[in-house]
């Protein structure tokens, strides 16, 4: 960066969003994005303002995001220049939500910036990489979808549950599950609520045994 856009750029004020996923243990801490988003704003001479997170969150649940609109508000408030994600997949993995808070912020005058993605969008080459990123979280959500719809229809027809863990009323031996003395208990509460009793009533009866 010349020393021209570090002058123009020294008074810029950044927020850091940061998002980490449902499984953690398949994505970077908040502490590891945050840290690497101060390290940017650091070397381009923003001045960070705030920090915001959507923890445990998924990239496709835009409406259980309170973080990435509470962003946008700050940037709709002037209260910031520019949104700092450590790469353009914090942002979301919807291409919807993905066009809607780009537009959104750009519209009141923001831009968003990666840390470890880091394009020039104001030119067209920038710009076509940025949405290549985008559209590559959008690919890898869909992908994933796709093989975990695969693994529970699997499951469904071997007669497994489609989620690991022990089951109320069966014994599990490896992927084979045996009813035991609750087996009984379980079958006649479905019954009871396939047949239309409320749970209040199924809890009583088993109350009351």
């Amino acid at each position: 960066m010349s020393k021209a856009a570090r002058a123009a750029a020294a008074e810029d004020r950044a927020v850091i969003y940061v998002r980490q996923s449902i499984a953690r243990e398949e994505s970077i801490s908040l502490e590891l994005q945050e840290a690497a988003c101060r390290t940017y704003a650091r070397d381009r001479g923003y001045v960070v303002v705030d920090v915001i997170a959507d923890a445990g969150v998924s990239g496709l649940k835009w409406e259980r995001r309170p973080g990435v609109q509470r962003v946008m508000e700050l940037v709709a408030e002037r209260a910031v220049d520019v949104v700092i994600v450590w790469r353009w997949s914090r942002l979301s993995r919807q291409r919807l939500h993905q066009a809607v808070a780009l537009d959104t912020i750009e519209r009141q005058g923001g831009r968003v910036e990666s840390a470890t993605e880091p394009f020039d969008t104001t030119t067209a080459g920038g710009e076509f990489g940025r949405d290549v990123m985008l559209a590559a979280a959008h690919f890898e959500s869909r992908q994933k979808s796709e093989q975990w719809k695969e693994t529970h229809a699997r499951r469904l027809a071997l007669g497994l549950p489609t989620r690991g863990g022990d089951r109320f009323g069966y014994d599990r031996d490896g992927d084979t599950y045996t009813a035991n003395d609750d087996g009984p208990v379980l079958a006649g509460m479905y019954a009871d609520y396939v047949a239309g009793v409320g749970f209040t009533t199924i809890a009583a009866r088993l109350n009351a045994a």
